[in-house]
């Protein structure tokens, strides 16, 4: 990002990694009501036997009695082998021994009604540890041995006659086929996965927010079922949960973490010696952005939360340097903004003590929570940015884009470099010269998709950068990026060699080139919402084929597009795109009318 404080830039989101898409960070939990509800995923124990890890977040409505967070059980007689749960007020681990259950541990830290804890089991030669939050719990010694036919089940102990359920939320459940170190726990536990981490084999993020259907975000899609329970048992997740993170438990005294862009938070002068802090930031805008009263707007491109572990009475200062956060104008107007998770509806100004020389917001006393920068007008809004990627496809990079609204946004210029310096060194090139600007959607509050294919030469093994430039009615101008390609060297294939047909992604339409109807089809490997539009050659959205659409797994689905716009008018003979951006990921081809 350049930095200008004397252009009036707004607070965007960018997106710096490619093949990411930008949305809001809207994070679903599941709530158990401690009675005949459950999730079994019977495929898990296929990939774990006598090694491995079991990790979630909860947050329990009630610690009274027993209560089964999660259990394995044996398939053929409908036993438990292995339970965790909680047992009044304290962590518990159970194992079937063939006639009773036997607590083989309990936990030392007392459990609270309506708090998220991170919660996780280790199993190895022997060896049951459990952690709470990051902090070894208790250690028990058995050996355990789990059968590819045996059950994994959240929310209840599997039973002919089941009656200790779960009462509360579950969030960001993980399986390993492997022990996970203290400090793996702790470097992970406040930031979510990839899904492709050695040794995962169940990755439950809690990302469906409806249905009776668990998505398994790893790579083995063991897919879970909702049992009695439906769309109101998706609620809005409160768990301690980013993109990055970094944490302290060596008596923490100070603990700092950046964004992309350079800003960052630090807390620090901490009380009640806690055994350890967590900061983890979120990269998109907060699923709650209706700033609170007496501010206009709030950060669109990223916020920082704050998680203690342990101590008596624990407080902290936080420190908000923004130096380097994109859109800021004017400073004086600038907010330090908090909410107490991501669960909650509402936003409060913290009154901190802003420094304009030192670029930085301050708040004593704090106790753990979310933050994010403010402000009360004059940070005006021409352009708020929610994703911007690049993808090589068919030997060409294709840039795409979306805003989530515009203000007098006359167009774009895109930019590629050889080096994330270049366009501030003035070594890179504009795409779009011989084109002309790319028209803009001038003034909308609605979301605008743009794409972009970059037809100069690029080599295999090099590395490129791109940027955007908004240029609006004004000629006052915004650039955003870089984001980085790198071009394959094991897809590098000649531009007239036909091309390896894939079973999974978008497909090439058929025919192509094609007068007046196409076929569209695609296949993919989880199920997730889809959007299918058409876009001209300079990024304008001309059709919507569908929206809003629950994409089944492993189902080829074909759509028909007859060559005519949104108002049914035929297009004219040229270069076409056609994008289908999901809730995973996006895709994007081009097509050719031939008329």
């Amino acid at each position: 990002m350049l930095k200008n404080k004397n252009l009036v830039l707004g607070f965007m989101l960018i997106m710096l990694l490619a093949f990411s898409t930008g949305l809001m960070a809207q994070a679903y939990a599941l709530d158990f009501d401690g009675t005949e509800e459950y999730v079994a995923a019977d495929g898990v124990c296929d990939y774990i036997t006598s090694t491995f890890t079991i990790e979630t977040w909860f947050n329990a409505d009630d610690v009274v009695g027993s209560q089964m967070i999660w259990a394995i059980n044996e398939n053929a007689k409908g036993e438990n082998i292995l339970v965790l749960g909680l047992s009044d007020s304290n962590i518990q681990v159970w194992h079937w021994n063939g006639s009773s259950n036997t607590a083989l541990l309990t936990g030392s830290s007392t459990i609270s009604a309506g708090q998220w804890y991170h919660v996780a089991l280790t199993i190895s030669g022997g060896t049951v540890n459990v952690f709470l939050n990051g902090v070894s719990e208790a250690t028990a010694s058995k050996s355990v041995t789990v059968n590819n036919d045996d059950w994994f089940s959240l929310g209840q102990e599997w039973d002919t006659a089941p009656s200790d359920f779960y009462d509360g939320k579950l969030d960001e459940v993980r399986v390993w086929n492997d022990v996970r170190t203290e400090a793996e726990i702790r470097s992970n536990m406040c930031k979510t996965l990839a899904g492709n981490e050695d040794g995962l084999v169940a990755y439950y993020k809690m990302t469906d927010g409806s249905g009776t259907s668990l998505t398994d975000n790893s790579t083995n899609s063991n897919t879970g079922t909702l049992t009695n329970m439906d769309d109101t048992n998706w609620v809005t997740s409160g768990a301690a949960l980013g993109d990055a993170g970094t944490y302290d438990y060596s008596t923490p005294i100070s603990v700092n973490l950046a964004s992309n862009f350079g800003d960052d938070v630090t807390v620090g002068t901490i009380t009640g010696s806690p055994v350890g802090v967590q900061i983890y930031r979120v990269d998109s805008a907060p699923n709650v952005t209706t700033p609170p009263a007496g501010l206009d707007q709030l950060s669109q491109s990223h916020y920082f939360g704050v998680f203690i572990v342990g101590g008596t009475s624990p407080t902290y200062t936080l420190t908000y340097n923004y130096d380097e956060h994109p859109g800021i104008s004017n400073e004086d107007n600038l907010k330090l903004v908090s909410r107490s998770n991501n669960a909650a509806a509402n936003w409060t100004d913290l009154n901190a003590d802003l420094n304009t020389t030192d670029n930085t917001l301050i708040k004593t006393g704090q106790t753990g929570t979310e933050y994010i920068l403010g402000s009360a007008s004059d940070n005006t809004l021409p352009v708020t940015l929610s994703s911007f990627t690049v993808q090589y496809l068919d030997n060409t990079p294709i840039l795409c884009w979306t805003t989530q609204s515009e203000t007098s946004n006359a167009g774009w210029n895109i930019y590629r470099g050889e080096t994330n310096e270049a366009l501030s060194n003035e070594e890179a090139y504009l795409l779009n010269l011989s084109l002309g600007l790319i028209p803009g959607a001038g003034t909308t509050s609605l979301p605008t998709d743009y794409s972009f294919e970059d037809f100069f030469p690029v080599y295999a093994g090099s590395t490129y950068f791109y940027w955007l430039e908004s240029v609006d009615y004004s000629g006052e101008c915004e650039i955003y990026g870089p984001i980085s390609l790198t071009i394959p060297e094991n897809e590098w294939q000649n531009p007239n060699s036909p091309e390896i047909p894939k079973p999974y992604g978008l497909h090439q339409n058929y025919p192509n080139p094609f007068n007046p109807n196409t076929e569209i089809s695609f296949m993919l490997q989880e199920s997730c919402i889809g959007k299918l539009s058409i876009y001209n050659i300079k990024g304008q959205k001309i059709k919507t084929i569908f929206s809003n659409l629950s994409i089944p797994r492993d189902e080829l689905l074909i759509y028909n597009w007859d060559g005519k716009d949104e108002s049914g008018k035929e297009v004219s003979t040229g270069v076409y795109y056609y994008k289908l951006r999901t809730d995973k990921r996006d895709f994007v081809r081009k097509m050719i009318l031939l008329k």
